[in-house]
């Protein structure tokens, strides 16, 4: 049975990235892309566009779309819809396609290359049963139509989250035939103690490190695949840490989140927000 991704498409944000990231995992997995463009119901009310404006903005989102498919060549159908809820007419289009993930792009105050983990992304993150892909503001595929995905990238830590993001990583990459790399990202303690002790700070790093690179090596074990990584990466910042390891054009980044409890509580500040913020390639977040 072929796979569906249902892929977010703002009326208002040209930004094409979430339809390219599709496109690029669609062209190895083989899914079928259900694109949704959602109007705000109350879009056209007061001190607003008239209704049929904002009709008139659907129907061109729904064009820019099509075009973006055909040009790739990736079978699937493009839908424009009004509700008062993004993030629920997403969760609808999901359930009603079966589909296994969603795609989001990242909104106008992210700099280019980087994730924008918008309000609704946020809500999404925290409420759907499926993962969600996040494309870089303005994310592309440079290396022509036919450009798949490349390799799977799993940001692994000893908890729970990421032995469902491992699993799904390693099913993804199965299915697209590419290399799994599995890493630990970790960030330096802030030294808040005199130099002359400073010493006690490197011994308690090195120690994480240590056991870090040990649960590392236990979860690569348990897998049936070859995995092509296995190291830990610190840096001083996050930014640092996930630039001390390489990246290819067509990398996606796996990484666990939760999706039983409060965001505010869970995801948001969490190291795994931190990550996906910083990453210099797509993320896909797992929920548990």
């Amino acid at each position: 049975m072929t796979s569906t991704y249902v892929v977010g498409w703002s009326p208002f944000h040209r930004d094409s990235g979430a339809v390219e990231l599709a496109c690029r995992l669609a062209r190895s997995t083989g899914a079928r892309l259900h694109v949704l463009s959602v109007m705000p119901s109350g879009w056209g009310g007061i001190g607003r566009r008239d209704p049929e404006a904002a009709e008139r903005e659907g129907e061109r989102a729904v064009e820019e779309a099509r075009r973006h498919l055909d040009a790739a060549g990736i079978d699937g159908d493009v839908v424009a819809s009004t509700a008062r809820s993004v993030p629920q007419a997403l969760l609808d289009a999901v359930e009603e396609t079966q589909a296994v993930a969603i795609f989001l792009g990242s909104g106008s105050e992210a700099p280019i290359g980087r994730i924008d983990v918008s309000s609704k992304a946020g809500r999404l993150l925290h409420s759907s049963p499926v993962p969600v892909a996040l494309a870089p503001r303005g994310y592309r595929v440079r290396r022509g139509e036919n450009a798949g995905l490349e390799r799977v990238t799993c940001a692994f830590r000893d908890e729970a989250s990421s032995h469902t993001a491992l699993e799904r990583a390693e099913i993804l990459a199965d299915a697209a035939c590419v290399p799994l790399r599995v890493v630990t990202f970790g960030v330096e303690p802030r030294r808040m103690i005199p130099t002359e002790v400073s010493g006690d700070a490197q011994m308690v790093l090195d120690e994480w490190r240590v056991q870090a690179g040990r649960a590392l090596d236990e979860a690569i074990a348990g897998l049936d695949r070859v995995v092509h990584s296995g190291d830990v990466f610190i840096g001083r910042t996050w930014d640092e840490a996930l630039h001390e390891t390489d990246w290819q054009e067509g990398d996606l980044l796996v990484v666990g989140s939760s999706s039983t409890s409060p965001i505010a509580q869970v995801f948001l500040g969490s190291s795994a927000t931190k990550i996906v913020r910083h990453s210099p390639v797509p993320v896909a977040v797992v929920p548990r």
